[in-house]
């Protein structure tokens, strides 16, 4: 079967306020478009691309359901999507559901539980987590498989083996952190407050501005000045990425691009968002109320241990080859030998 993806790129020559829309206002958005157009045989097609385009396609693939809110109804992109699918597949990958904890009553809306209840009667969803898959469940959903995110599958991609997960040394440290989009609480700030003085650069994914509990703070401030950087091309940002040794935050895109760059990272979980995904996959993570800014940063670099994740690697990764085989989509020939390559050593 042809696979077309929808997906809109970055292009290189475009204005700021141009590739802010391409990202959809996250660049960690462009960490998972690409693992999807670097893992699997697809082509992207535009949203808004004519019959004669969309005919050349047996199914399409969407990241639209990524970020599913409580009780929000159907969007734009997702009903233009869904029509330009028609009768054919229309193949979500990473369903995962935004709250702040666990919510076990998360309310779908009405008119999104019967959208996913017509997408599955023609193919298997791919869920990010155990709680995304039992709210699910929950409302009548039944054809899906937990894969996690997409994007973790790329390491043989850009790394030979796990050798740069079990013996590494402690020296220049990146760190990223939420949107700044509300007040940061006081232990925010006081995390904050911690990174800046321990890290020599700062991953910013989103485009608000600070703000905390005790109004401008004017270390912090120069700090993110002085040291962020925004990435709108995966190769820049894993260049960029190889000049630390350790990454530290709660940007799950952050510290995968980190990751993929050769760099352990330790996920700080702020919501059921990363907690389920450090979960599935087994990722060294540590709950954000539960750091300690007296610790120092030598401390948490030797606490991130990937022993875990190194066991259940190859398992998961089989299992997201299989949830695409169900779904009647290859796994591109680059992927398939790196993968066989880098299970060998």
């Amino acid at each position: 079967m042809k696979t077309g993806f929808f997906a809109k790129t970055v292009k290189q020559y475009s204005s700021l306020e141009e590739k802010i829309e391409a990202v959809g206002w996250n660049t960690g958005n462009i960490v998972f478009t690409n693992s999807i157009i670097n893992l699997l045989e697809c082509e992207i097609v535009s949203e808004d691309a004519e019959e004669e385009t969309l005919s050349n396609f047996d199914q399409f693939i969407t990241t639209e359901l990524i970020w599913l809110r409580e009780n929000v109804q159907p969007w734009l992109s997702l009903t233009k999507q869904l029509e330009k699918a028609g009768d054919k597949p229309l193949v979500p990958i990473s369903i995962g559901l935004q709250s702040k904890y666990f919510k076990k009553d998360f309310c779908l809306h009405p008119e999104i539980i019967s959208i996913l209840k017509a997408m599955e009667e023609k193919t298997c969803f791919a869920v990010r987590g155990i709680y995304t898959y039992d709210i699910l469940y929950k409302n009548g959903i039944r054809n899906m498989e937990v894969i996690g995110c997409p994007s973790l599958y790329q390491i043989p991609l850009y790394q030979n083996s796990f050798d740069f997960l079990k013996d590494y040394k402690y020296g220049k440290a990146v760190s990223n952190f939420r949107t700044f989009d509300t007040d940061l609480t006081e232990k925010e700030y006081k995390v904050l407050k911690y990174l800046s003085k321990n890290c020599d650069g700062f991953v910013e994914q989103t485009f608000d501005y600070i703000q905390n509990i005790n109004g401008s703070d004017s270390e912090i401030d120069k700090w993110i000045e002085d040291s962020k950087s925004i990435y709108f091309d995966v190769d820049t940002w894993l260049l960029n990425s190889k000049k630390y040794n350790f990454s530290i935050g709660s940007r799950f895109h952050g510290n995968v691009m980190a990751i993929l760059s050769g760099v352990p990272a330790l996920f700080l979980a702020i919501d059921s968002r990363t907690k389920e995904m450090t979960n599935f996959f087994d990722l060294p993570s540590l709950e954000f109320e539960d750091f300690d800014e007296y610790r120092t940063m030598e401390y948490y670099r030797d606490s991130t241990n990937y022993d875990n994740f190194i066991k259940k690697y190859n398992y998961n990764t089989q299992n997201f080859i299989s949830y695409l085989s169900k779904c009647n989509i290859n796994i591109s020939e680059k992927y398939k030998e790196k993968f066989s390559n880098f299970l060998l050593k």
